[in-house]
């Protein structure tokens, strides 16, 4: 009982009020590129959904998101672009800090950006040619996450994203084993229904 009064104190001392969070859910449609893979890797088409909750608060506001997404992209097996083509799919659970506002007075457009950690749940290759390549995959990727969306009413906002590694400065070897997924650079565009 002590601690429940303590944490009511302490919100109303900050001025935490419920009307200054909202809570939304995220779909998006992924393109990914992977540790550097061709623009053809673009044509695996993945998915996401998050569960978002922002704090908003005069100037800017606050967001925390969680939620799984499947990126994929296409890989050869050796340096170069040469050797077996690869159909690579990679799920995980994603964490997103972000921190954004309006950049319009009718506050219709709004963007904010932060980071994402994608933890990897599965990594594959559809083809079957490396059976254990999550074993050559990084558990944890940070990723740098812009999204700009607009309002369409109340409830429904059009949002398109892009993630960038934080790993893609890191030089690499170019075989696949080396890498594993450590390399992820993703555009989205989707919806988001605001609760």
């Amino acid at each position: 009982m002590r601690y429940l009064v303590i944490t009511i104190l302490v919100l109303k001392g900050l001025g935490i009020h419920a009307q200054n969070f909202k809570s939304s859910v995220e779909a998006q449609f992924l393109a990914s590129q992977i540790d550097g893979d061709n623009a053809s890797g673009y044509y695996k088409i993945g998915a996401k959904c998050m569960l978002i909750t922002t704090w908003q608060q005069p100037k800017l506001d606050y967001s925390l998101g969680i939620g799984v997404a499947q990126r994929g992209s296409r890989r050869y097996l050796g340096p170069n672009g040469t050797g077996i083509p690869m159909n690579l799919e990679y799920r995980s659970l994603d964490v997103r800090v972000a921190a954004g506002d309006f950049l319009d007075k009718d506050k219709k457009w709004h963007l904010n950006a932060g980071l994402v950690g994608v933890y990897t749940l599965s990594a594959k290759d559809k083809e079957g040619y490396i059976q254990n390549i999550l074993a050559n995959t990084p558990q944890i990727t940070p990723l740098a996450h812009v999204t700009l969306s607009r309002a369409y009413s109340s409830h429904l906002h059009i949002s398109v994203s892009a993630e960038y590694s934080m790993l893609s400065i890191v030089r690499n070897n170019s075989l696949i084993g080396l890498r594993g997924g450590s390399r992820f650079n993703v555009l989205g565009a989707g919806v988001a229904y605001i609760l």
